[in-house]
C-alpha cells in the first residue's frame, strides 16, 4: 500500500446481483498504515470481499481506458482475477468457526 496516501475502501457483498455495484457493507480506512483491520457485524453466510486504495478521494476504484484498475486492489481469498473479478472466486463462507481473512493488496500493472 502507498503509505500516507488516500483511503482504503473495504466492501463486502452478500449476493451476485449486487457484486461490484452496491456493497452490503462498506468501511473507509485511512491509508497511513501498512496493515489495516476491518471488522463487520454480519450474519453467517457467504460474502465476497473487495478492497482498494482510493488515492484521489473520489470513493471508487479508478480504471484505465482498458478497464484495468489504476490503484491497489485486493479480493477475498486473495483471488487475482484475469479479467473481470467473479463473486464466487472472491467469496468466503462466514460461520461460527471462521478465522480472520488476510487480504493482500496488489497493483495490476
Amino acid at each position: 500500500m502507498r503509505k500516507n496516501k488516500g483511503k482504503v475502501i473495504v466492501e463486502i457483498y452478500n449476493n451476485k446481483t449486487s457484486w461490484l455495484k452496491t456493497p452490503y457493507r462498506k468501511m473507509i480506512l485511512s491509508g497511513v498504515q501498512d496493515v489495516q483491520t476491518a471488522s463487520f457485524q454480519v450474519p453467517y453466510g457467504k460474502y465476497a470481499i473487495t478492497i482498494y486504495q482510493d488515492l484521489n478521494g473520489n470513493g471508487e476504484a479508478d480504471m484505465n481506458f482498458l478497464g484495468i484498475p489504476k490503484e491497489l486492489i485486493g479480493f477475498g481469498n486473495n483471488y487475482k482475477p484475469f479479467g473481470e473479478p467473479k463473486f464466487e472466486s472472491s467469496s468466503i463462507l462466514f460461520e461460527a468457526t471462521s478465522t480472520p481473512q488476510e487480504i493482500k493488496m496488489y497493483k495490476v500493472f
